[in-house]
C-alpha cells in the first residue's frame, strides 16, 4: 500500500452531530491531514453506558442525576454516517487562495437510541400523580433521528500543489460548520437525539507527520448556541446552552504496513447554562403544612460544564480503501451544570398567587440538576468505525453533459 493511498483514509470525519447533551466526537487518526481529492464515507457505531456523572463540584457520582436518593441511567447509542468530500476550487481560473488549495464539504446523519431507568424513570411514570407536572406529559426518552450537521472548510497550509502527490508533513485546516435542529426533539423527555435550535460551530485543526510512520493531530474550537424558546423537561434543560471551547490531541504509530495504534485527549469548556423559569423538580421539598408549592419563576444559571478525557485507538487497513477501527474514550475529570431551586409555599393549595386569599411565602431551595446540554457523564464511550473511499474522480461531473 503506498503512502497517497494511505493518506486518503487516515482522516476522521466529524462523527458527531451536536447533540443535545455534551458530546464531541471520538478522535480518530489523521483527521486534519489534506487528502487526495474524491469522495469518503465513514460509519460509526457509538454505545455510552451513561450511568455515571459529575456533579458540579467535580466529583464523580454513580448516578446520571446525582440529585436523586436512587441511582438513575440513561443509556445511549448511535448510528452515524458522515460523508465528506474533498476537491479543488475554481482551479482553472487561478483565482489568489482561493485556487491553490484543496476544500472540503461534509455533511453528517445520525439515529439515537436511547433510553431512561432507575429513579429519574420512577418519577417520569410517576408524573400523573404530580401536581407540579401537570402541563408535562413526560416521557421517556427522545430516540430517532439526530440533527443534521453541514460543514465546510479549506487548508490554509498544506495542500498547495496537490497534484504532484508528494509528502506533506504540516498543514493547517480551518472549517465552518452548522448544526440544523432537524431531529428528533421531545420537550417532555430527559433526552433527546436533536436539538430545537440551529447551532455554529468554527475549528482549527493542524496535521504534522514528523516521520512517515508517526501522525501528530491537534485541534481547537468554538462552539456558539442560540436561544431555545421550548427547553426541554419542565425547563430543566438550558433554554440558552452556554457557548464552549473544544480542544483534541492525538499520536498515532504505524505498526507493520496496515496497523496504527493512537492516543488521544480531548476537552470542553462551556459557559454557564441559563434555565427560563423552570417547571418542577424529580426532587421537590415539601410544602407547607396545609397547603402546596411550586418552583419560584425566574432566571437561573448553573456554573458552566467541564469535561476532560483520555482514550486509546486500533485502526486497520484493510484495503487501499477501507480502513476499520476501535476507539475507546474515558472521561478523567469534569462538571455537569447544577443550580439552586427556591421554592414558594401557597395556601390553599392550588389557588393563583396575587388573588383573594391566596397567601405565598418563601418556601425551600433544593440543588437540582441540569438536563440536556448541561449533563456531563463520567462512563466509557466506545466506538467501532469503518472509512471507505471511492474511486478517483470528479465529485461533481455532470454525467452525460458532454454529449
Amino acid at each position: 500500500m503506498n503512502r497517497l493511498h494511505l493518506a486518503s483514509l487516515a482522516l476522521l470525519l466529524a462523527c458527531s452531530a451536536q447533540a443535545q447533551d455534551v458530546l464531541e466526537p471520538v478522535p480518530q487518526m489523521g483527521r486534519y491531514m489534506p487528502l487526495y481529492p474524491g469522495q469518503y464515507v465513514n460509519l460509526a457505531y457509538l454505545r455510552d453506558a451513561r450511568d455515571s456523572s459529575f456533579d458540579a463540584d467535580g466529583q464523580r457520582r454513580e448516578s446520571a442525576v446525582p440529585t436523586l436518593e436512587n441511582a438513575s441511567d440513561m443509556p445511549r447509542t448511535d448510528a452515524v454516517a458522515t460523508f465528506t468530500w474533498h476537491f479543488p476550487l475554481f482551479e482553472d481560473y487561478a483565482f489568489p487562495f482561493i485556487s491553490s488549495r484543496t476544500w472540503l464539504a461534509r455533511v453528517t446523519l445520525r439515529y439515537g437510541d436511547m433510553d431512561t431507568r432507575g429513579a429519574l424513570a420512577t418519577f417520569i411514570n410517576d408524573d400523573s400523580d404530580d401536581a407540579d407536572t401537570d402541563a408535562d406529559d413526560l416521557r421517556n426518552n427522545g430516540a430517532g433521528v439526530g440533527d443534521l450537521l453541514l460543514e465546510f472548510g479549506g487548508f490554509l497550509i498544506g495542500s498547495e500543489d496537490w497534484r504532484s502527490g508528494g509528502p506533506r508533513p504540516f498543514a493547517v485546516l480551518l472549517t465552518g460548520g452548522l448544526n440544523v435542529n432537524l431531529g428528533q426533539y421531545d420537550r417532555d423527555a430527559p433526552t433527546s437525539s436533536g436539538t430545537n435550535t440551529p447551532s455554529l460551530r468554527f475549528h482549527l485543526g493542524t496535521h504534522w507527520a514528523p516521520t512517515a510512520s508517526t501522525f501528530i493531530d491537534a485541534g481547537a474550537g468554538l462552539r456558539l448556541f442560540y436561544e431555545n424558546q421550548d427547553a426541554a423537561f419542565g425547563a430543566l434543560a438550558p433554554d440558552l446552552p452556554g457557548d464552549a471551547l473544544v480542544w483534541d490531541l492525538s499520536i498515532s504509530q504505524r505498526l507493520g504496513q496496515r496497523v496504527f495504534v493512537s492516543a488521544f485527549a480531548t476537552g470542553y469548556d462551556g459557559d454557564p447554562n441559563r434555565y427560563d423559569n423552570p417547571r418542577f423538580a424529580p426532587n421537590p421539598p415539601e410544602p407547607g403544612t396545609g397547603g402546596d408549592n411550586y418552583p419560584t419563576p425566574g432566571l437561573y444559571y448553573d456554573n458552566g460544564v467541564q469535561r476532560r478525557s483520555a482514550g486509546l485507538g486500533l485502526e486497520w487497513f484493510a484495503g487501499q480503501n477501507l480502513k476499520l477501527g476501535l476507539h475507546w474514550d474515558h472521561p478523567l475529570s469534569g462538571a455537569s451544570g447544577q443550580f439552586d431551586l427556591p421554592y414558594t409555599d401557597r395556601n390553599p393549595p392550588g389557588c393563583t398567587p396575587g388573588s383573594v386569599g391566596c397567601t405565598t411565602t418563601d418556601g425551600e431551595t433544593v440543588r437540582v440538576d441540569g438536563y440536556g446540554h448541561a449533563r456531563v457523564f463520567a462512563s466509557d464511550r466506545w466506538m467501532l468505525s469503518a472509512t471507505y473511499r471511492f474511486g478517483e474522480g470528479d465529485t461533481f461531473t455532470c454525467v452525460g453533459c458532454e454529449q
